[in-house]
């Protein structure tokens, strides 16, 4: 029930402050950064880290990056709020990001796999998993013609559906990850 509890809390203070950007539009300042990124990261340390439940803080942590990437906060583009931009900075943030999540994802399959046997066959199928949650945590970037006409007609509910499929997919490899 804590795990339940605890995943709502931080859900909640990531989905709150993304909720306020997009209805007031205000410009994107430093304070935004501070409640839509590092206030969830302090309530995620504390309800999971500090309760060993280091699966779920690295779950998190891999996709605070993902889902405050885009708009409304538009993390990609820190260096130039409240504009958003695709140059040099834009595209280094976008790397770094992407990378963020990808070390997190591995560090939640590492700390899954731990007092587990680790097949050949478990390690293909985590790696295409968690390759597949990855690819759709950022689904909206890929230069697909099909995805960018849904960008640009309905970008919120493509957000919303390839962040909870990534999420499914990656609770998944997490689960196969667990078994003995």
């Amino acid at each position: 029930m804590y795990d339940l509890v605890s995943i709502v809390v931080v859900t909640t203070s990531v989905i709150s402050p993304q909720v306020y950007l997009q209805i007031t539009q205000v410009n994107l300042d430093w304070t935004a950064l501070f409640s839509s990124v590092l206030v969830p990261i302090i309530i995620a340390f504390f309800l999971f880290w500090r309760r060993d439940r280091k699966i779920l803080f690295f779950i998190f942590m891999a996709y605070i990056w993902a889902v405050t990437d885009d708009a409304p906060v538009y993390l990609d583009s820190v260096y130039t709020w409240p504009e958003v931009t695709s140059g040099l900075q834009h595209s280094t943030l976008e790397i770094i990001l992407h990378v963020l999540t990808l070390i997190f994802i591995v560090l939640a399959f590492r700390e899954a796999l731990k007092g587990t046997n680790l097949t050949r066959q478990k390690l293909l199928e985590l790696s295409c998993l968690g390759i597949f949650a990855y690819v759709l945590s950022y689904a909206q970037n890929l230069p697909l013609l099909s995805i960018q006409i849904i960008v640009l007609q309905n970008w919120l509910e493509l957000d919303l559906a390839e962040h909870v499929a990534s999420i499914i997919i990656l609770a998944v490899a997490i689960r196969v990850a667990l078994k003995n």
